[in-house]
């Protein structure tokens, strides 16, 4: 398939507020993922320029056309600051009289987002305090 023409527009509050927030309800998985690969709230243009960027860079995967407008899904490698560039998944919607692709969403495909939750927890568990064993 062919790549995203046109203009796109990712929204820096939909980065910082959503997927970088540890604690929105809904987007804190995504902010692990994405924070496991370097990106940080106070860095948020980071992600917000590789998001941007991504269209660019891979081929649709999949459209559809709804009364929302014209929806593009976008697969694979997104650059990182940590240089792993994960493959993610973004979408795109072209609202009908518009010229923009507006950013939806991003999500990891489920390999690259379980690799990421058991790095996460492995990193978590080296910085732990160890407990020594009780003496007898």
């Amino acid at each position: 398939m062919a790549k995203l023409n046109g203009a796109t527009l990712v929204a820096p509050a939909k980065i910082a507020e959503y997927l970088l927030n540890a604690s929105h309800p809904r987007g804190a998985a995504k902010a692990r993922f994405f924070q496991s690969f370097g990106f940080e709230v106070r860095t948020a243009d980071d992600l917000t320029r590789a998001l941007g960027n991504h269209p660019r860079r891979n081929e649709i995967k999949s459209i559809s056309i709804d009364r929302a407008g014209v929806k593009s899904v976008i697969e694979c490698r997104i650059e990182t600051p940590d240089g792993r560039n994960p493959c993610v998944r973004t979408i795109w919607v072209l609202e009908p009289g518009a010229t923009v692709h507006r950013f939806v969403t991003a999500y990891a495909k489920a390999e690259e987002a379980r690799w990421a939750l058991e790095r996460a927890e492995a990193v978590k568990r080296a910085r732990a305090p160890r407990r020594s064993k009780p003496q007898e």
